[in-house]
């Protein structure tokens, strides 16, 4: 199996874990959800839907550009680094992603 497609697919299985319990928490009065942590390849891209999200942005947009088509929303890596990126929900609620992007594999 392919190293990136990998890392992509528990970033997205993450991302929507806890997507639904920070919902659940943040609708019962507990705070903003806890930032989901992603880690992305050079050149990858993972989906930060369930979507639709609105007002994504990142810290520092030299890292990571968003890519959005009509039915997905997504974080490519541009270069290494750390930013933080949010997005907010259908349900008003601010979601925050700690983005690491790291160098492809040598080889």
């Amino acid at each position: 199996m392919n190293r990136a497609f990998t890392s992509i697919g528990l970033a997205t299985l993450a991302l929507a874990a806890t997507a639904i319990a920070g919902s659940a928490g943040a609708q019962q009065g507990e705070g903003p959800p806890a930032p989901i942590v992603m880690v992305i390849e050079v050149g990858q891209s993972a989906s930060i839907c369930p979507c639709p999200v609105s007002n994504v942005i990142c810290d520092d947009a030299s890292l990571v550009e968003i890519v959005s088509s009509d039915t997905d929303v997504r974080l490519k890596g541009v270069r290494p680094g750390k930013t933080l990126c949010s997005a907010r929900n259908v349900l008003g609620i601010r979601q925050f992603f700690d983005v690491r992007v790291v160098p492809k594999p040598a080889g």
